[in-house]
C-alpha cells in the first residue's frame, strides 16, 4: 500500500511516500511570494506528487498545530482544503488526519519528540537526510500506514496500535 504524507504549513511543504510502511521517497519545497502565490505553488506540487504511481493510494495530512494568529490560522486552513481536494480527485476519499503526536509516536517512539529527534529517527531508518518538513511527513505516512494496517482509516483509539521504528526494523538493527 502507497500512502504519501504531507507535513503542510504556509511557507513549506514537506512530503514522504511509503510503500508498505517503508521509505521511498521524500521531499521538502519552500512555498514563495505572496500567499495567493504560494496556493498556486502548494496546489502544483500536491497534484504532481498525487500523480505519481510510487506515492498514488492515499494521503494523510498533519493536523495543524493553530496559535493565535488568525490570518496564519485561516491561510493554513486553506492550504488544508486545497489537499482534501487534490486528495478527494485523485483518491476518491479525504486525507487521513494524523495529529503531531501520532507522527512522533509512529518515528521514534514516542509522541513528544522534538524535530532534531525526528530528522535522527528518519535518518536512522532510511539512512539518508531528512530535512525537517519531511521527517515530520515521514511520520506522518507511517502513522498513517499503520491506521489503516490495523483496519482504522478515521481517528484512532487507544486501543489501537501505532506501528513503531522499532517494530518495523526489528531489534536486530538497534
Amino acid at each position: 500500500m502507497n500512502i504519501i504524507g504531507f507535513d503542510l504549513s504556509t511557507t513549506h511543504i514537506g512530503w514522504c511516500c511509503v510503500t508498505d510502511g517503508v521509505h521511498t521517497a521524500h521531499g521538502e519545497t519552500a512555498l514563495r511570494g505572496e500567499f495567493s502565490e504560494r496556493m498556486m505553488q502548494a496546489h502544483e506540487v500536491l497534484e504532481r506528487l498525487c500523480d505519481d504511481p510510487a506515492c498514488n493510494t492515499r494521503m494523510a495530512i498533519e493536523t495543524p498545530f493553530v496559535g493565535k494568529n488568525a490570518k496564519t490560522s485561516l491561510q493554513l486552513g486553506l492550504m488544508r482544503g486545497l489537499a482534501w481536494a487534490v486528495s478527494m480527485r485523485h483518491f476518491g476519499a479525504v486525507p487521513i488526519e494524523i495529529t503531531p503526536a501520532e507522527a512522533k509516536l509512529a518515528l521514534t517512539g514516542t509522541g513528544k519528540a522534538s524535530k532534531s529527534d525526528m530528522m535522527a529517527f528518519a535518518r536512522l531508518q532510511t539512512g539518508i537526510y531528512m530535512p525537517e518538513h519531511a521527517a515530520d511527513a515521514f511520520g506522518v505516512a507511517l502513522a498513517a500506514w499503520g491506521r489503516l494496517r490495523a483496519g482504522v482509516a478515521g481517528q484512532v483509539t487507544e486501543e489501537v496500535p501505532v506501528v513503531t521504528m522499532l517494530e518495523r526494523v526489528g531489534s536486530e538493527r538497534c
